[in-house]
């Protein structure tokens, strides 16, 4: 069985009364199965059914839980201007 994983979503859309106006977007941060991404899925088509929305763009972000994450510890920071 697979494990959810943290994904990070972001849509774009619009009303078809509207076409030329972009809404705001949608940033959503959610745990799924990937690559079936059914929790993500069932959100969009019930959005859009309900709603009638188009998407314009939708980006899915998210990292594996299959390799342990790497941290580097600095001991000086230099700006420059």
């Amino acid at each position: 069985m697979r494990m959810p994983v943290p994904l990070l979503l972001r849509v774009l859309f619009y009303y078809p009364d509207h076409p030329l106006l972009i809404a705001p977007e949608l940033t959503l941060q959610t745990e799924d199965i990937v690559p079936e991404i059914p929790r993500i899925n069932e959100l969009l088509s019930t959005w859009q059914r309900n709603s009638g929305v188009i998407f314009n763009r939708i980006l899915l972000a998210g990292g594996s839980l299959q390799r342990p994450t790497r941290v580097r510890h600095v001991s000086d920071v230099f700006q420059l201007n």
